[in-house]
């Protein structure tokens, strides 16, 4: 009878093993079916941030200090990615202003703006300063800038766009400690808004000459008590986002709301997401096309975020029918892919969000416009039928990534997608 119960025990212990075994090989299973097949990026390490003119998106990569071109390929007839020259030296940043590309590069005791002309590069302007950015509105290049050896000494400087291989005049406008760390800029209802790290939130005209800029310039923010990680224009609003110790902090502003001089009172009340503990800066627009006009519409506002050490990604915040934060969304700050709860979401299904994109940090994230060749080839197919325009993120030491429609995934961009 013993001999019996013993057996019996063991082959209830066997099968409840096996049961178990089952069930995780089924949760295992389906966490390995949400990952993306294994795949080297074209841009290796943390790539920096992207320009874009009316044909092309460009990218660098920090590894190898190469420019990268997204445009249409007629040796092969299909949109890609190409190696530009390089332009020597450590790649700092890219800008584009009127279709004409423009980086910065250092070589460890001077930096050196750079124009890219008829596939070669010029230098147009060399500092010793080290400049760590370009930012560019439609005529102007911002550039932030530190002294070498003090990391803490910055400047921001600003040059109108030279004609051809001219040298570029550089102002300095703002002098100072880490707190005017140039983080971004503006351009709404013809005044440029230059955002600093916690010195505040500067406006001037658009058409202010770059030389004219300092004694134009008026301060409509306060000093903040958290460091602006990143801003962006809407239809009618200026959207600030940045992070404390404590907390992130999210603002947007109608551009009336902006005044000379500043409003303290408006920078009481962050809006925001508690499970949001840090917004790093990267900063798109999402577009749906709209059959009812047959246009592009912008529909999310997409935010780079952490959530806490591991979990990083992006978060989703719906645009009101003029293109503009929708305060009133619940939640605010959402995670993508629920297109089964929302009328709009970057992707379709969440658990492939959460293994993937949703464990890398962003520095920089784009959605591609409709690209266009000077013969008139376009990116976007004139009846998309379920097309979407890629969205590039640039994240930290994982590579360039790519979300691609076909399959509803992010995966890292080896340049072997077909587009059309």
């Amino acid at each position: 009878m013993k001999k019996l119960n013993r057996t019996w025990l063991f082959f209830t212990v066997l099968l409840a093993c096996c049961i178990g075994l089952s069930c995780g090989n089924d949760a295992i299973f389906h966490a390995v079916s949400l990952e993306d097949t294994p795949r080297n990026s074209i841009i290796q390490g943390s790539p920096g941030n992207f320009a874009v003119s009316d044909s092309t998106v460009y990218a660098w990569g920090n590894r190898a200090n190469n420019v990268w071109a997204f445009g249409f390929d007629r040796g092969e007839g299909r949109w890609k990615w190409n190696p530009l020259t390089q332009p020597g030296a450590s790649v700092e940043g890219l800008a584009v202003v009127k279709n004409e590309l423009f980086a910065v590069v250092d070589s460890g005791n001077v930096s050196r703006i750079m124009k890219f002309l008829h596939g070669q590069w010029v230098t147009i302007h060399t500092d010793h300063r080290r400049i760590t950015r370009l930012f560019s509105t439609n005529n102007k290049i911002f550039a932030r800038a530190e002294v070498r050896g003090n990391s803490e000494e910055h400047a921001i400087l600003v040059f109108d766009s030279p004609t051809g291989n001219n040298q570029a005049a550089v102002h300095s406008i703002i002098t100072g400690n880490g707190d005017v760390n140039l983080r971004g800029i503006a351009e709404l209802s013809g005044d440029i808004y230059i955002a600093t790290g916690q010195a505040g939130i500067f406006r001037v005209p658009t058409t202010t000459p770059a030389a004219s800029i300092v004694s134009a310039m008026v301060a409509v923010s306060p000093r903040t008590n958290f460091v602006i990680t990143g801003i962006i224009e809407t239809t009618n609003e200026i959207v600030v986002v940045g992070n404390s110790n404590s907390s992130s902090h999210l603002y947007a502003f109608k551009a009336t709301e902006l005044s000379d001089p500043p409003n303290s009172a408006l920078w009481d009340s962050p809006v925001g997401d508690p499970g949001v503990s840090s917004f790093t800066g990267a900063l798109s627009f999402w577009s749906a096309f709209d059959s009812g006009s047959n246009t592009w519409v912008r529909r999310l506002l997409l935010v780079g975020v952490g959530i806490n050490t591991t979990r990083f990604g992006y978060r989703e915040i719906a645009l009101d029918n003029t293109g503009d934060v929708n305060l009133g969304s619940t939640p605010l700050l959402r995670s993508p892919g629920n297109r089964n709860e929302v009328v709009h979401s970057s992707l379709s299904i969440r658990e492939r969000y959460n293994a993937n994109i949703g464990n890398r940090a962003l520095r920089f994230i784009l959605q591609a416009p409709n690209l266009k060749t000077l013969d008139g080839i376009e990116f976007f197919p004139p009846k998309p039928d379920g097309w979407e325009p890629p969205i590039f993120a640039s994240t930290t030491r994982h590579g360039l990534f790519v979300y691609y429609f076909g399959d509803d995934q992010w995966r890292a961009e080896d340049n072997t997608i077909n587009w059309r």
